[in-house]
């Protein structure tokens, strides 16, 4: 996660509001800066030589989203009328299928380099596959509940 890509989605995220683009897709993005937030306190507080333990992970991650999700609902940005996915407030669903899809994005990324020596099989490579992934299910969310 790079923070050039994470400045481009926090920029996003208050232009989308403006927009009036669907909570559902806002939440994939935010989850994905959420993750992204989260991985670079894990980095800061662990060495690159340590082994960053999973559960600190998820505790910072677990800060991040209380310090996201807290204000939100203090200010009334949170609908709680029947707008749901799957029983889910339709920002919560997108923000937990964002942080599912990062990590997935992470994990396809490592798993193509070790295929390939660990080496890229393109330019930004890093990046192009996390913004592919989100793109795609933000376009089949807009498409499956937005229409």
């Amino acid at each position: 996660m790079c923070p050039v890509c994470a400045l481009s989605i926090a920029a996003g995220l208050g232009i989308s509001r403006w927009l009036n683009i669907d909570d559902s897709i806002l939440g994939i993005w935010s989850g994905a800066l959420i993750l992204a937030l989260s991985i670079w306190t894990l980095n800061l507080f662990f060495k690159s030589e340590e082994k960053k333990p999973f559960s600190a992970l998820f505790f910072i991650l677990s800060v991040y989203l209380f310090l996201t999700f807290i204000p939100l609902h203090q200010f009334g940005l949170i609908p709680d009328v029947c707008q749901k996915i799957f029983g889910l407030n339709r920002i919560y669903f997108g923000t937990g299928l964002g942080i599912i899809l990062g990590f997935s994005s992470i994990y396809i990324d490592k798993k193509i380099r070790q295929i390939n020596n660990n080496k890229a099989y393109f330019p930004y490579q890093k990046v192009i596959i996390p913004l592919l992934i989100l793109t795609a299910a933000s376009l089949m969310l807009y498409y499956i509940f937005c229409r």
